[in-house]
């Protein structure tokens, strides 16, 4: 069944088959009127504090091909650290490992780090578990200074009589935030 009824400029029709009805409201423009109703909802998201190294170069020749020459200092090596991605700012922790060649040794403290090229040198930490604090810092990336450096000046103190020999060293850099 099917019916059609003009209310004032409001036509509506109306279908009733098999028990179901079907009404629809068409105004003036004939266009389809609907009710609405509407509600809002707040949304959080909790962004967690990040914060990323990247360094560069990331190894150290220090004196090169020439080497050091015992109870003497290097000249000064930069690495630069970098925070791509983060988004808060990072303190610079450091620690190394001990110098070795075959089974000669020499402390990792000896390596001398610095906030400036100039600047005095200290001694880096040789353990994990107690990393040196440089109290420097890689500033918090952002949308308009993405990457953030800072850069970290290294020099090797060799101490006398150490023999002859290709030495390895580990340094970690970290960025704790």
């Amino acid at each position: 069944m099917e019916f059609n009824l003009r209310l004032d400029k409001l036509l509506i029709f109306a279908t009733v088959l098999s028990g179901l009805a079907t009404v629809m409201l068409l105004g003036p423009d004939v266009g389809m009127v609907y009710a609405s109703s509407s509600n809002t909802l707040i949304a959080t998201a909790n962004i967690l504090s990040v914060c990323y190294v990247s360094l560069a170069p990331n190894a150290i020749a220090f004196g090169g091909n020439a080497g050091i020459t015992p109870g003497l200092t290097s000249s000064a090596n930069s690495i630069t650290d970098s925070d791509l991605n983060g988004n808060t700012q990072a303190s610079i922790l450091l620690y190394g490992t001990d110098w070795a060649s075959g089974s000669n040794n020499f402390i990792g403290s000896n390596t001398l780090w610095s906030s400036t090229l100039t600047g005095s040198y200290a001694p880096i930490s040789n353990t994990i578990s107690s990393p040196t604090n440089t109290g420097m810092t890689v500033a918090a990336p952002t949308l308009s200074s993405n990457p953030t450096s800072t850069t970290i000046y290294f020099e090797l103190h060799v101490p006398g009589a150490t023999p002859a020999g290709l030495y390895t060293h580990t340094i970690t850099i970290e960025n704790s935030c």
